[in-house]
């Protein structure tokens, strides 16, 4: 059993107890008087009323002291969950641009390959040739 069980199990047979005292004192009194409606209403605002109220709020303080307790633990794990979930996505990402990088790097290194006596005169020719050359590499990669 662990310390909030101790302390629920505390409250309650407090509570439990104060009710008894309360039921007693209360069928003591309606059972020495006459029990007519204004005995009831009195008996119960001097021994039912005020137990049930101190009973209502030792619960509603316990449930708000549980209730905070829970929320802040909720969102320090909301907390822990979105910064594990960002470093994971920029790891990822990061992952991912090395990749890429390392893709364009071949790319560039394999057009550093090429003499420049071969590339045609015009620019529109180069590019269409440097789009074939990219285009053969990438079936070429992809075979593989």
């Amino acid at each position: 059993m662990d310390e909030t069980d101790a302390v629920c199990l505390q409250l309650l047979s407090g509570n439990i107890d104060q009710g008894v005292q309360s039921l007693t004192k209360y069928i003591y009194s309606a059972t020495t008087t006459a029990l007519d409606l204004t005995d009831f209403y009195n008996a119960n605002l001097k021994y039912i009323e005020p137990s049930m109220l101190s009973l209502l709020e030792q619960e509603k303080s316990f449930l708000v002291d549980k209730f905070m307790s829970s929320a802040s633990l909720t969102a320090i794990f909301f907390y822990i969950y979105a910064v594990v979930t960002l470093l994971l996505f920029i790891s990822l990402w990061l992952m991912y641009l090395r990749e890429l990088n390392v893709g364009l790097n071949q790319t560039i290194q394999m057009l550093n390959m090429i003499p420049l006596k071969v590339l045609p005169n015009s620019n529109k020719e180069t590019k269409r040739f440097i789009r074939w050359i990219i285009r053969e590499s990438n079936k070429k990669k992809h075979e593989e």
